[in-house]
């Protein structure tokens, strides 16, 4: 059970059996998932311990079974028995005595069963059946002549018809009764009174009225969409007081903003059932509705046909459909070539024979002049030069991560700084260098070598990201140059390198970024160590100062159950290039949020 989308606990009282939940003063959302292990063919159609005002329900049934009829409900779509109606009963009479007059009790009987059961299919052949009769009965009433030639002629036509017509549904019937899930599910009809009886009246009303002002029509998928049921999404709990924990902050307020308060929620070691799980699945769907309070007692039947029936039903069709039809095709005679004047074809073969051979006839004379087509080579398009052109200069498979940064090491000394990066490449690519960037504190590499040469493919984008062409397999490539005069240097490091090191104690720097592990995120930074002035050439004399980074830190703690922060952080100086922080922590405060290392009581990240 959930109320308000939150699962609760399901309790019950020591004096008796009864399970409920706690639920709490005001308006109730609440939604309940249960299992029946048995299969009853009567179901409690409140499922509570209380009357209704006013009750609807979906049903979905899976591939292979169909509805014959709900009882206890007062309005239900797609069953078998509701698609009949006055008129599909007094056509099925009509031809049922229209079929004995022609061709017997037996032929009333057949026309009957058959009739019953592929009426209200889906693509059914169904009124061509009254035609065929009155066509037989012209066959048989009229002489030799121009009209009995005539009527042969409509008859034949209105015998391709109903191949036409009856091949598909054969085939469709087949498929469907041997294997349910390539069937077309079977949706309720168009919207009726049971549809907005429930409905929300507050939707119904609201989209009346705007197709009544505005004179839109009257959209029925965008009501049944609003006035529908929310489906609960199941997720586990772990996965829901993760989402609960989320916060964002406001730059506009200057504070942060909780996604919801934890103050007053449930007691996270409460057992909280996870319930049968909801299937996601739709197929035929049958609306179930009631016109008027429904009791607690009230009990709704239902009627199924299992998929094996079905298979059954679906085989016994298709071969009632070729048996009435032979009852037609039986008293034909077989000169409908003959008679429309076709001379010695139409007698050898026949009428449908003939049909098939003249058919095979025209496509084969079609290939062939398809295939004597002479070919021509014209001139491309531009769009064909432009897919060729993409095709030629498309990325590796492997793109964007044909490189990897696999070791990082770091010499630095008062004056110079060395980086020795080792690099696998699968594919011939670029790959951006630690360093560079646009800011005066950044760090640009004055040599870079590739396996003990000088590289000259080298290219700065317009961030300032450094990119060397790297052809494929494992290389070294040594960066060096000399120190901004800064007391804080940026190396931004546009490609993680899975381990970073010091190649030798640190002299005149503190280097900050490196985790214990020897990971770094995105930058490292370099500290220039208390005493220790910059060294300035004489074109640096003048150089403005550098603003240090200034950020500014917002805390909010929510005190519940569960006890825990939420830290916001906005970024005032400077503009641009990375910034490594160290935050302290409170008392007590342990960091659950992956990828922050801590340290002597700071969070350290970048």
């Amino acid at each position: 059970v959930a109320i308000g989308g939150v699962d609760q606990p399901i309790t019950r009282r020591a004096e008796g059996e009864k399970l409920g939940v706690e639920t709490t003063l005001g308006g109730l959302s609440l939604d309940a998932d249960s299992r029946i292990p048995t299969s009853p063919r009567r179901l409690a159609a409140v499922g509570w311990e209380h009357d209704v005002d006013q009750l609807s329900g979906t049903l979905w049934l899976p591939p292979g079974y169909r509805l014959l009829h709900a009882s206890g409900v007062d309005a239900a779509s797609s069953t078998w028995l509701s698609r009949w109606n006055l008129l599909s009963v007094f056509f099925v009479l009509l031809m049922t005595v229209v079929s004995g007059r022609l061709f017997g009790a037996k032929g009333a009987a057949w026309a009957l069963a058959t009739l019953v059961l592929v009426w209200n299919e889906p693509g059914a052949p169904a009124r061509i059946w009254l035609v065929l009769a009155v066509i037989e009965a012209l066959r048989r009433a009229v002489a030799e002549g121009r009209f009995a030639r005539g009527v042969q002629i409509v008859q034949g036509l209105v015998a391709v018809v109903l191949v036409v017509l009856a091949v598909p549904f054969a085939v469709a019937q087949l498929r469907g009764g041997l294997f349910p899930a390539l069937s077309e599910p079977r949706m309720g009809g168009g919207m009726e009174l049971m549809d907005l009886v429930s409905m929300r009246p507050d939707a119904v009303v609201s989209s009346l009225e705007n197709a009544a002002d505005g004179g839109a029509e009257f959209d029925e998928a965008a009501l049944m969409a609003e006035s529908a049921p929310k489906r609960r999404e199941i997720r586990p709990r772990a996965m829901a007081a993760e989402l609960s924990d989320l916060a964002e902050y406001d730059a506009s307020g200057g504070g942060l903003r909780s996604s919801r308060t934890t103050a007053f929620e449930s007691d996270p070691s409460a057992i909280v059932p996870t319930g049968p799980g909801r299937p996601d699945w739709t197929w035929e769907r049958v609306d179930l509705s009631w016109s008027g309070p429904v009791t607690r007692d009230q009990v709704l039947g239902l009627w199924l046909i299992p998929p094996w029936a079905s298979g059954l039903l679906a085989i016994l069709r298709v071969a009632l459909l070729i048996g009435l039809a032979g009852l037609f095709v039986r008293g034909w005679r077989a000169q409908f070539f003959s008679g429309a004047g076709l001379g010695p074809l139409g007698t050898r073969f026949g009428g449908a024979p003939a049909a098939l051979l003249a058919l095979a006839t025209v496509l084969g004379l079609g290939a062939g002049v398809v295939a004597a087509t002479p070919a021509r080579a014209d001139m491309p398009t531009p769009d064909m030069l432009d897919a060729l052109r993409d095709r030629l200069l498309e990325n590796p498979k492997c793109a964007p991560s044909c490189a990897a940064l696999s070791r990082l090491e770091v010499d630095v000394t008062p004056e110079r700084l060395r980086l020795l990066a080792a690099f696998e490449a699968r594919e011939e690519t670029g790959v951006p260098l630690p360093g560079g960037g646009l800011g005066e504190s950044s760090w640009l590499p004055e040599t870079v070598f590739v396996d003990g040469s000088r590289s000259g493919a080298i290219r700065r984008d317009a961030s300032g990201v450094l990119w060397l062409r790297l052809p494929r397999g494992a290389h070294e490539v040594v960066l060096e140059g000399a120190m901004p005069p800064q007391e804080t240097v940026q190396l931004p490091l546009p490609l993680a390198p899975r381990r970073t090191l010091l190649a030798t104690a640190p002299r005149g720097y503190a280097v900050v970024g490196i985790g214990p592990d020897g990971s770094a995120v995105a930058a490292l930074q370099f500290v220039r160590e208390a005493g220790r002035a910059p060294v300035a050439t004489a074109t640096e004399t003048l150089a403005p100062s550098t603003i240090l980074p200034f950020v500014e830190l917002t805390r909010q703690f929510e005190l519940g159950l569960r006890w825990r922060t939420q830290t916001g952080i906005r970024r005032i100086a400077p503009a641009d290039g990375p910034i490594v922080l160290e935050i302290p922590l409170v008392a007590g405060e342990s960091v659950t949020t992956p990828g922050i290392q801590v340290e002597n009581g700071r969070a350290k990240l970048t």
